[in-house]
């Protein structure tokens, strides 16, 4: 009785100490689990501001280390996932130059690289031709069906330019090199330029190929546009200066000379304006910023205008100027600026490269659906080699007589420009020493016909 009585009275130590237990216990999990819901509670908030698109990067969803081993998971999981994205994006960025690259050698973007004035040629790590341009094949002295994948030695004869191609393959280094290749007893003078593969990936070199005798022909085209430039603007100048000069004179009564001297000083500022005229449009045409000023223009007010203007340059000379006109010309819609520019090159050529004696004959030729503009001279003629140039920028005959009379070169190669931005086309027909034929052919896109004038 006794012993049941003592072990009665343990049960309340006994539960006592349990409790005690229990507050302990509970005392050390209550800051772990409070650290826990903080970190829970700081990745839910970060994830509600990656899905609203407050936050857009990923590395701005970590947490505080301070938060415990959750926020420590939380970090780890957030790395591996922004390695695992920037894997991605890296991938596909490989990807889609390989697109770009198959695409680079096909369809649209093939015939871009056929119509370069450079060439192009794409080699592999192995030394075979991937892709080659149909200007690289003609500086190569290649038949034009050469196919790909053939060797870089039969691709490329020269030593020396395959050489500096594998160097560049071999150091990653990309470079340019000038090379003479003969070919055929002719010697080409060539710019190579070595693209070796870039670090993303890409496993073919790049090789561009210029024409070195083509662009000092270009330079010395340039040189000759400088210096006839320049005497084209100084002999007006200096003209309009003699005459300006005269009329100050104090004892200059003459009214019939002053008449003469101011009429030359309207020519000849007439001609400066014409030639800046010209100066302005190549350069608009070089960068691409030539733009017509559409309207109805009045073909036999503005013909006969250009040819009143160079009246004073065909009587100077000798030449003979006439002018046909039907009895209706219709309107004619265009740029009457650029169809002026366009039509006084034509007369101001012919009345240039006739000799003192010939004659220059404009007429004006209506059909149902266009009009052509016909500038027929008895001067020098152009030979046929020349006439396949002659609307180049630049280019002048090098025969003694041409090179005599001076010019830019440029006079043909605007009109030309202009014809083709109205939808029309100038031809030529000639004969060296009997004369020349220049046809502008513009289509008509109104249909009131302007009465001719008496």
């Amino acid at each position: 009785m006794t012993l049941a009585a003592d072990n009665l009275g343990f049960i309340p130590l006994i539960f006592t100490l349990a409790l005690l237990a229990v507050g302990v216990a509970v005392m050390a999990i209550v800051p772990l689990t409070r650290r826990r819901l903080r970190s829970a509670s700081a990745i839910e908030r970060n994830l509600r501001a990656y899905a609203s698109g407050i936050e857009k990067q990923l590395l701005a969803l970590t947490l505080s280390d301070s938060l415990g081993e959750t926020a420590t998971a939380w970090n780890r999981i957030i790395a591996e996932s922004v390695s695992l994205r920037q894997e991605l994006e890296l991938r596909n960025e490989i990807e889609k130059s390989g697109a770009i690259l198959s695409r680079f050698s096909s369809g649209v973007f093939r015939r871009m690289l056929d119509r370069m004035p450079m060439g192009v040629v794409r080699v592999t790590r192995d030394l075979r031709i991937a892709y080659s341009n149909a200007i690289s094949k003609t500086l190569l002295s290649l038949p034009s069906n050469q196919e790909a994948n053939i060797t870089l030695e039969a691709f490329i004869k020269d030593n020396a330019a395959r050489e500096i191609i594998q160097q560049a393959i071999e150091s990653g280094r990309s470079g340019s090199k000038d090379i003479s290749i003969k070919e055929d007893g002719l010697q080409i003078d060539l710019r190579f330029h070595i693209l070796p593969p870039a670090e993303r990936g890409d496993d073919e070199t790049i090789v561009v190929i210029e024409d070195l005798g083509a662009m000092r022909a270009m330079e010395r085209a340039r040189d000759d546009f400088l210096y006839h430039i320049t005497h084209e603007l100084r002999t007006p100048l200096t003209n309009i200066r003699a005459y300006v000069e005269t009329l100050t004179k104090p004892e200059f009564d003459d009214e019939v000379t002053r008449k003469e001297c101011f009429n030359v000083i309207m020519s000849e500022t007439g001609r400066l304006s014409r030639l800046i005229e010209d100066v302005l449009s190549f350069s608009q045409m070089e960068v691409g910023t030539l733009r017509l000023e559409m309207g109805n223009v009045d073909l036999a007010r503005l013909v006969r205008q250009l040819v009143q203007d160079n009246l004073g340059a065909a009587d100077e000379k000798g030449v003979e100027l006439k002018l046909r006109m039907p009895p209706k010309t219709p309107k004619l819609r265009g740029d009457k600026q650029r169809l002026a520019t366009l039509i006084n090159n034509l007369v101001g050529n012919a009345v240039k490269y006739t000799p003192s004696g010939g004659r220059v004959e404009i007429s004006v030729e209506p059909a149902e659906r266009d009009v052509s503009i016909v500038v027929k001279d008895t001067g020098i003629g152009i030979s046929e080699e020349d006439q396949a140039r002659v609307f180049e920028k630049f280019y002048r005959a090098s025969s003694n007589t041409v090179q005599s009379i001076t010019g830019t070169g440029l006079g043909l190669a605007i009109a030309r420009d202009i014809a083709c931005m109205h939808g029309g086309e100038i031809t030529l027909a000639s004969k060296l020493g009997e004369g020349s034929t220049f046809t502008l052919t513009l289509p008509l896109h109104a249909d009131e016909p302007v009465e001719a004038k008496a």
